[in-house]
């Protein structure tokens, strides 16, 4: 199963990206800076101190970001942000990964078409899931009744997923 970034919220993963984006603006000024003051006048000491100041904090900075967005570009949240499409036809996606807070947010202002459109877009990846936990807990559960509580899960949510993509099919979203 993928995870993404947990911030909860679209701003939350927009400012990490920015202040990700000013640390990698901040190592680059840094090794400008000592290129740049290197070959001008700045004593041995002053470029030591500036430019290991800027790379370090910099990099410091683009770690933190990337671990507390789980993945350089926050896997499957990026995916979205760019207008990508998830897809759909795909029997693994990265809509459990999304938090269903993300997932409302998708759908906000959409509505018809687009808003059936989306929806389904999300939901099969979401179903898929399902069906990959319920196939560990088939796998590693102790007792009976959550082996068929997963075996439910597997097989109403693969009805529900074929279902989806029939109405793409029939609805024209397929591609």
């Amino acid at each position: 199963m993928h995870m993404t970034h947990t911030t909860g919220s679209q701003f939350g993963f927009i400012f990490l990206w920015g202040l990700h984006s000013l640390a990698v603006l901040a190592f680059l000024v840094g090794l400008f800076f000592l290129l740049v003051w290197a070959y001008k006048h700045l004593s041995a000491k002053q470029l030591k101190q500036w430019g290991l100041a800027l790379v370090i904090g910099g990099a410091l900075v683009c770690f933190l970001t990337i671990s507390a967005l789980g993945k350089p570009w926050g896997a499957g949240n990026a995916r979205w942000m760019m207008g990508n499409k998830v897809d759909v036809e795909s029997k693994s996606g990265n809509g459990m990964g999304m938090s269903m807070q993300g997932m409302s947010m998708m759908l906000e202002g959409k509505t018809g078409d687009d808003f059936d459109r989306a929806f389904i877009q999300m939901m099969i990846p979401h179903h898929q899931g399902a069906i990959d936990m319920a196939e560990d807990a088939l796998e590693n559960a102790q007792h009976e009744e959550i082996k068929q509580l997963a075996r439910d899960i597997i097989d109403s949510q693969q009805a529900e997923i074929e279902q989806m993509w029939q109405w793409q099919r029939d609805w024209g979203y397929a591609e």
